[in-house]
C-alpha cells in the first residue's frame, strides 16, 4: 500500500496525541518509578513488596510500546474512510460556517491588533504525511508569526474559548509545516452573517406557525416575536453595539516552538499509518 499520499490534517492532528487510556506515566509516577530505580541501584533501601509490584507496574507500562489511544484510532478511521472510500462526514455545521464565512473579518480584527495587514494565506503544505493551510502570517521583530484565526459562534462561546490541546497541536503543526519559530492562536468575536441571523428568527418563528394562519396571523406573530428577534440580534451582532469595546474582540495565544514536542508528534505518524494500513472496513 502507497502511504505517501496520505496525510493528516494540523486541525485534528491532537486527536493522535490523546494518550490510550493506562499509557503514559504521570509526572508523579514517573518520580516514583525514579525513585525506586534509584534504591535499587544504589542499594540504600529495599523495596518493601509493595513497593515493588508498584515499581514493576511502573517500569512495565514506561517500557511497553507505544500504543494507540481510543480517539487516535477513531482519527486515523476517519483518514481512512477518506482516502480509500473518498467519504468526508463534517461537511458543515453552524459553528463551521459562520467560522468560514467570517475568517476575512477575523484576519482584519487581528491585523488591527497588530497594526499591519495581514492577508489571507493561500498556501497548504504537505510534509511528512502531514498537511496544514494556516490562515496568515505577519513579520513581528524581524520574526514570522503563524496565526490561526477562530471565530466563535456568540459571546458567550468567545468568553470560555481557551488554548486547548487540539488547538495547541494544530499550532505546532503549522510550525513545524512552514518553519516558523512562534503561533497565534487569535479568536475574535465577529457578528454573525446576515444568513445566520435570519435562520434563527425563522426557527422561532416556525416554532409557532402552523398551517391556515392569515396574513393577518402572520402580521401578529411577527410583531408578537419583535422582543425575540432583537434579542437574537443582540446576542450575535457586536460591532455596532457600544456595550462592546474593541480590545474586547480579540483573544490570543502565542506559543513558541519546542523541538522536543515536536519529535514527540512526529513519532506519531509512522505509529498511525500501520494502524492506518491494518484497518480494515469489517473488522470487529
Amino acid at each position: 500500500m502507497d502511504l505517501s499520499n496520505v496525510f493528516f490534517r494540523s486541525s485534528s492532528f491532537g486527536n493522535l496525541m490523546c494518550e490510550a487510556r493506562g499509557g503514559a506515566l504521570t509526572e508523579a509516577q514517573n518520580k516514583t518509578l525514579s525513585d525506586f530505580e534509584d534504591r535499587i541501584r544504589e542499594g540504600s533501601k529495599p523495596l518493601t513488596e509493595p513497593q515493588r509490584k508498584t515499581y514493576l507496574d511502573l517500569k512495565a507500562r514506561r517500557d511497553a510500546p507505544p500504543k494507540l489511544s481510543d480517539t487516535a484510532e477513531s482519527e486515523i478511521e476517519k483518514v481512512w474512510l477518506l482516502y480509500e472510500k473518498g467519504y468526508y462526514g463534517e461537511l458543515d455545521n453552524k459553528y463551521v460556517n459562520k467560522g468560514l464565512f467570517n475568517e476575512q473579518l477575523g484576519l482584519g480584527i487581528v491585523s488591527d491588533y497588530v497594526g499591519k495587514l495581514i492577508l489571507k494565506n493561500e498556501e497548504r503544505i504537505y510534509k511528512n504525511n502531514l498537511t496544514g493551510e494556516a490562515d496568515g502570517f505577519f513579520i513581528e521583530n524581524g520574526k514570522k508569526i503563524v496565526i490561526d484565526v477562530k471565530c466563535p459562534w456568540d459571546v458567550n462561546t468567545y468568553k470560555n474559548n481557551k488554548l486547548s490541546n487540539i488547538y495547541e497541536y494544530q499550532l505546532r503543526c503549522y510550525m513545524y509545516l512552514y518553519d516558523v519559530e512562534e503561533a497565534w492562536l487569535c479568536y475574535c468575536l465577529t457578528d454573525a452573517p446576515y444568513h445566520i441571523v435570519s435562520s434563527l428568527k425563522k426557527k422561532e418563528f416556525y416554532k409557532y406557525y402552523h398551517d391556515g394562519m392569515t396574513n393577518e396571523d402572520v402580521d401578529l406573530l411577527d410583531k408578537k416575536l419583535e422582543r425575540v428577534y432583537k434579542q437574537i440580534e443582540t446576542n450575535m451582532i457586536y460591532s455596532n453595539n457600544p456595550a462592546y469595546k474593541k480590545e474586547e474582540m480579540v483573544k490570543i495565544f502565542k506559543i513558541t516552538r519546542d523541538l522536543d514536542i515536536e519529535q514527540k508528534m512526529l513519532a506519531k505518524i509512522p505509529q498511525a499509518l500501520i494502524y492506518y494500513t491494518n484497518f480494515r472496513l469489517n473488522q470487529i
